[in-house]
């Protein structure tokens, strides 16, 4: 990971100039996680599970599709391989977690990530916990497939599982029944 944060530092993609930080020509901040948790947690005791959950994956999803799709034109990324790759290391330089497992199938539009040590658990939960790494995934799934994917955490560590898990698909709705 720490080579290509390196390589992206040479190449002056990450940039700190007059008090702004950008990564690839996009502003960004850096921002506690333990500030992301404890936001996603009092949402969540103010507003219910589901329109927090509501809330954070669509403006997540959405902000990764325009930030995905900048990049991908920026620097010329074609393909679905090569859009598959990228993806995954910019991920894996986020800080959000490992991507220990990714299977992406562009013939049936379907997509598995396994991720390790996500910042985004909590204490011992009756329902995944991973919102925003769910938006991620399917806003950069979504420009790599060319079609709208909705990903769902199917396993999480927050719910006593090893490892999060996360699938998607182009019609979740289907999937669940």
């Amino acid at each position: 990971m720490f080579d290509f944060i390196e390589k992206l530092r040479l190449a002056k993609m990450i940039r700190f100039e007059k008090g702004k930080l950008s990564f690839m020509g996009v502003q960004i901040n850096i921002v506690p996680s333990d500030m992301l948790v404890g936001i996603q947690n009092r949402m969540i005791k103010k507003f219910g599970l589901k329109d927090t959950y509501e809330i954070l994956y669509n403006q997540v999803k959405e902000s990764s599709k325009i930030g995905c799709d900048i990049f991908l034109k920026r620097y010329n990324i074609r393909g679905f391989d090569e859009t598959l790759d990228w993806l995954t290391k910019v991920f894996m330089s986020t800080g959000y977690g490992k991507i220990v497992k990714i299977n992406a199938n562009k013939y049936t539009n379907q997509m598995f990530i396994a991720v390790d040590d996500s910042v985004f658990i909590s204490k011992k939960r009756k329902n995944p916990t991973c919102f925003i790494l769910a938006g991620l995934f399917a806003g950069g799934a979504s420009i790599l497939f060319n079609r709208n994917l909705d990903f769902i955490e199917t396993k999480c560590v927050s719910k006593g599982n090893d490892q999060c898990e996360f699938e998607g698909y182009t019609n979740v709705k289907k999937f669940l029944k």
